[in-house]
């Protein structure tokens, strides 16, 4: 009986880690938590498995096996109690779960549990294993039991914290887990020696996973469609008829006078547009030397109409790592049209910088013009930096990044984006 039940549940639970590591439309935080908890339940089953096969003998070494698999099992299901509070956490939207004092009140009372353990593999006040290598209980047995069931009742209330943080499904799908192994541990403790408790968790698991897959998949789709329309959207704003029109005239009257520089400026504006077309069909980021490509061809196209008007500066220190395509020339177009243009002079000076930190990539366009309210950027009959807040958007779905604007009248405005690093 038992060893079907244990069968099944890992069956149950390798089937979820199949499932997990080819689950792309997973988020990266929580595919992350979700193959913690597989992993400890597929090692918890596997201990219950070991424990199958060797009460069926007897002997020293099989005695040894069973007392090991008995101390792996009861680790590996307090830790999968321990994980399911980061994940609760993760879907509370909370940042560094490991910080986190829920998080770190579950891991002590995991800690205290483990320290139960080991002292009981040196005693028989709380459970031991005969020469028959048969399993008792010992008069201390209910406090090795206190532990396991303060970290259910912990994740009830942790559940209860961030209510209001979780969707209805995702309340229900926690609940499910925490309602269905404490279920199975009090038939376990009336029916003793059948492993309820192994099938109920590994069901519930399961459950909890199919429910945030299918919530994954919704966010997924949801965010490539809007993803879909911020890419028309820049793209439009991007080839305007008005700057097609003035190069095409620039380009006209280069001709007369320089054939070559012309013919250069048709290779730019052509690599210009190419651009444009295949990113609508990009989905994810490219190189950074690819999009800054991309950036130079345009401003060299700007230079053309404008000269020494509009000088550009280059600051990279760093240039291996990825942004999302049609993210940096907005900012440039948005630096040239509403920065440099509408200073009094009508000249000045955009300089483009990148920065290496500890846990990111920062892009910097910065621009010596007359400044703006920031505010209009979210005015929504303001269209004038459409571009500033599309961009914004584009870096959040595409990359989990942030773009931070800062903007002083008479000052200039600097744009940051902050992508964080691929692992």
């Amino acid at each position: 009986m038992n060893l079907l039940i244990t069968c099944i549940g890992l069956m149950i639970s390798i089937i979820g880690l199949i499932e997990v590591i080819n689950g792309s439309q997973l988020e990266k935080e929580t595919r992350k938590w979700l193959l913690r908890l597989f992993i400890l339940l597929i090692a918890y089953i596997g201990s219950a498995l070991l424990g199958c096969f060797a009460e069926a003998w007897t002997g020293k070494m099989c005695r040894l096996l069973l007392q090991l698999s008995i101390f792996m099992e009861s680790t590996f299901s307090g830790g999968l109690m321990w994980m399911l509070t980061g994940l609760l956490l993760v879907f509370a939207k909370e940042k560094e779960i490991v910080k986190n004092k829920l998080f770190i009140i579950s891991g002590v009372i995991w800690f205290i549990y483990m320290s139960l353990l080991i002292y009981t593999q040196f005693s028989t006040e709380i459970y031991y294993i005969d020469s028959q290598n048969v399993y008792h209980r010992g008069p201390w047995y209910p406090i090795l039991l206190t532990p396991p069931v303060l970290l259910m009742i912990w994740n009830y209330i942790v559940l209860a914290i961030k209510r209001n943080k979780l969707l209805n499904k995702q309340i229900f799908a926690f609940s499910i887990y925490l309602i269905l192994p404490t279920i199975c541990m009090i038939l376990q403790m009336l029916f003793y020696g059948i492993l309820f408790i192994v099938l109920g968790t590994s069901i519930s698991a399961f459950y909890l996973f199919i429910c945030i897959l299918i919530e994954q998949k919704e966010i997924y789709y949801k965010r490539e469609s809007e993803n879909a329309l911020l890419k028309m959207d820049i793209l439009l704003a991007q080839i305007q008829p008005h700057f097609l029109y003035n190069t095409l005239t620039t380009i006209k009257y280069i001709c007369r006078n320089d054939p070559k520089v012309a013919e250069e400026a048709i290779g730019k504006f052509t690599m210009y547009l190419r651009h444009n077309m295949d990113s609508i069909t990009m989905d994810r980021p490219i190189l950074f030397m690819e999009e800054l490509k991309h950036v130079k061809a345009y401003v060299e196209l700007q230079q053309l109409r404008f000269g020494e008007e509009l000088k550009i500066q280059y600051d990279l220190e760093c240039t291996d790592f990825k942004i999302p395509t049609l993210t940096l020339q907005p900012l440039v177009e948005n630096a040239i049209s509403y920065g440099i243009r509408k200073s009094e002079s009508g000249m000045g000076t955009i300089t483009i910088s990148t920065r290496e930190l500890m846990n990111r990539i920062e892009v910097i366009v910065k621009d010596d013009g007359p400044g703006f309210d920031i505010n209009r950027i979210y005015d929504s009959k303001d269209r004038s930096h459409m571009g500033l807040k599309n961009v914004k958007e584009r870096i959040r779905l595409v990359v989990g990044g942030k773009c931070e604007i800062d903007s002083k009248i008479g000052e200039g405005t600097t744009v940051t984006i902050k992508l964080p690093k691929e692992d």
